[in-house]
């Protein structure tokens, strides 16, 4: 059994349209989806880095860029992409001009145009609030991400910070698929579909 292409692989349907509206409407298509949390208590910054570095490593799709080949697009997989972790700390600020601050950045982010033949297509703002707050701002392109798959990143990610702030042995599970398997089952799904709707027409 031959092991799946690594590098360049196809794109769903959705992110094929997704890809064609960044491509017609550059910049101007609202393509990001952005949450925020606030995190009380202490928080170990160098643990947290730690696991988004294994979130990267262990999902593909955090290291996917979206460029262009004959004309047409194709999903890479990146070997490694840099950390887009962005420290903020606003604690010498009033409460006031804190939740400004945290309301400006995260419409800042929101906006932020990934340019999405380049990886990473997400992002991460960590803002220090005060010693037992913090606020993050996760915004990723919606070309790699849906409302469950944000679940999933938040899930794993709680986990590994759990683990590395303990000074545990990392969880050596891994995703149960990648998301270009996925790809690969749909679109064999889908001619699957249209060879049986041609027999069904022919005999």
């Amino acid at each position: 059994c031959q092991p799946m292409d690594m590098t360049q692989t196809q794109l769903s349907y959705t992110q094929e349209s997704i890809w064609f509206l960044d491509r017609l409407f550059p910049g101007k298509v609202p393509n990001n989806r952005t949450s925020v949390w606030r995190i009380q208590g202490d928080l170990h910054e160098e643990a947290l880095r730690s696991a988004l570095g294994e979130m990267v490593h262990r999902h593909e799709i955090l290291r996917t860029s979206y460029p262009t080949d004959d004309a047409l697009p194709v999903a890479r997989v990146e070997l490694s992409v840099p950390l887009p972790l962005t420290l903020i700390d606003l604690s010498d600020l009033t409460a006031p001009k804190r939740e400004a601050a945290i309301l400006v950045q995260t419409r800042r982010d929101r906006s932020h145009t990934f340019d999405i033949g380049q990886a990473p297509l997400y992002r991460i703002s960590l803002i220090r609030s005060s010693g037992a707050e913090h606020v993050l701002i996760l915004t990723m392109h919606q070309i790699i991400c849906d409302a469950s798959s944000v679940q999933v990143f938040c899930k794993d990610l709680a986990d590994l910070y759990v683990a590395f702030c303990q000074c545990e042995s990392v969880p050596a599970s891994e995703p149960s698929r990648q998301y270009r398997e996925f790809v690969a089952r749909e679109r064999k799904s889908f001619q699957d579909e249209l060879s049986e709707r041609s027999r069904s027409y022919w005999l």
